[in-house]
């Protein structure tokens, strides 16, 4: 997953161009590039050669002001956010914008925290989208991954058992302990449950915890460790055996060839 980013400043004032610069490159780690411009026509140009990540740009400057600059990269299509600086006075035109899907506005005299503290904001958001699309071409090309097939049992008290499972994952999940919640012996909770699903109990149980382990380790980049406790493994190495057996991998392998197969997809 992209762990840096680029960022485009435009602003006609140079002293404020250079600060925001300085700031962000020394202040914000995920910050590889800042692009500068001093207005936007230049602007457009920067945005066809580097396409960064993300705009921060100023109102009024001369050739070509933040107004017209948006319009028109949204016009060729650019998506990406744009953040306005803008004074109070001018902040009725800067309200034009709002249909050109405007991430922010930062109104004048600004601090630079207050750039910073935007800046990650919308790395943020930009870091959450790219999980979720992760996410997405995940589902779209290995959809077994999250979301297997399963029967779909008429039974209350199965369908019960199986809503109690999924949402006790972490826990230890004792048959006694589901069928006293259910208020069945456990001899007929095991007998009911075969004969509705078609497997037992600890095999669905297993089931839902590989899938469960499968969706983090596609989506998350949590550690081994913290996905084996929060699927209701104790131990690391039992967790990596049970996926190894099932899976015929190994769940670090697993993510890997996820990682792997996302990069030829993008």
């Amino acid at each position: 997953m992209k762990t840096s980013y680029s960022v485009l400043l435009v602003e006609d004032d140079h002293r404020i161009l250079n600060g925001m610069k300085n700031a962000l490159s020394s202040c914000v780690a995920e910050i590889h590039e800042v692009y500068i411009s001093t207005n936007g026509n230049a602007a457009l140009e920067i945005l066809q050669s580097h396409s960064p990540d993300f705009i921060i740009t100023d109102l009024c400057m001369p050739v070509m002001g933040g107004l017209e600059f948006v319009k028109r990269m949204r016009e060729h299509g650019f998506e990406q956010p744009v953040i306005v600086l803008t004074a109070m006075e001018d902040f009725s035109s800067a309200q034009m914008l709002i249909k050109h899907r405007i991430e922010n506005y930062i109104l004048k005299p600004f601090s630079m925290d207050e750039i910073i503290e935007e800046t990650s904001r919308i790395i943020g958001k930009l870091s959450k989208a790219e999980s979720l699309h992760m996410a997405q071409v995940l589902l779209d090309n290995r959809p077994e991954i999250v979301n297997d097939a399963e029967d779909s049992s008429t039974n209350a008290l199965v369908r019960d058992a199986k809503d109690y499972i999924k949402s006790h994952l972490a826990e230890s999940l004792a048959l006694q302990d589901i069928a006293s919640v259910l208020h069945i012996s456990k001899a007929y909770l095991c007998t009911l449950f075969k004969r509705e699903v078609g497997t037992t109990v600890n095999d669905y149980i297993t089931k839902q915890r590989l899938k469960e382990a499968k969706r983090l380790l596609s989506e998350t980049d949590l550690r081994i460790g913290e996905i084996c406790e929060k699927v209701g493994y104790q131990s690391d190495k039992y967790f990596i055996q049970v996926f190894r057996v099932n899976e015929g991998t190994t769940p670090l392998s697993f993510r890997q060839s996820l990682r792997q197969q996302i990069n030829k997809i993008t």
